[in-house]
């Protein structure tokens, strides 16, 4: 059995260095989310009428032979999804490919922080700061398109678009200074 889950590790950190100087970071770790892929049209004429979004219908693919849920991830973001992988079903059958089956692109963030703390008056202090998110300026892919074929015809080859990822779900890597006074 093959568990199937969502993991999120963050861990948020702050060191006191000597002489005032403050160390901060953020570590961020996710596993991938399920994905299901989709025949865009009711090729198994099973008329269940809910679907999940306009024009996908709840038919899915067949796993080519050969192939595993593993091998079918190529993981790139111009062809997220292997598409020999996967196999147009026979029209009037259901596709044997699980709902969740697969695993979308994990993310990982570093965020840090350092900062100097001085006194200024008795009751008055000021602090420097400098902020790096995404410090590594690591690319987190968004979801592939998930539409694998138009299921109109028989022995049809997978969409162009199937498997493509178009979006990142965090910004590139991004710096900012800050100076804080407190009375």
């Amino acid at each position: 059995m093959r568990l199937i889950g969502l993991e999120c590790s963050q861990w948020y950190q702050i060191y006191p260095l000597a002489r005032g100087w403050q160390l901060s970071a953020i570590t961020v770790l996710r596993s991938g989310n399920p994905l299901t892929v989709f025949v865009s049209s009711n090729r198994s004429r099973s008329l269940w009428s809910p679907s999940l979004a306009p024009g996908i219908g709840l038919d899915r693919p067949g796993m080519a032979s050969g192939y595993t849920h593993q091998s079918a991830v190529a993981g790139g973001p111009g062809r997220y999804f292997n598409p020999a992988a996967f196999a147009l079903q026979p029209a009037g059958t259901l596709g044997n490919l699980g709902r969740g089956a697969l695993i979308g692109p994990n993310l990982r963030g570093f965020d840090l922080s350092i900062a100097k703390n001085n006194r200024w008056r008795e009751n008055a202090n000021i602090q420097f700061r400098a902020e790096a998110f995404n410090l590594f300026n690591r690319a987190n892919f968004g979801p592939p398109s998930l539409i694998a074929f138009t299921g109109a015809t028989d022995n049809e080859q997978p969409l162009s678009t199937f498997g493509r990822i178009r979006s990142t779900v965090t910004s590139a890597r991004q710096i900012q200074f800050g100076l804080r006074i407190s009375f």
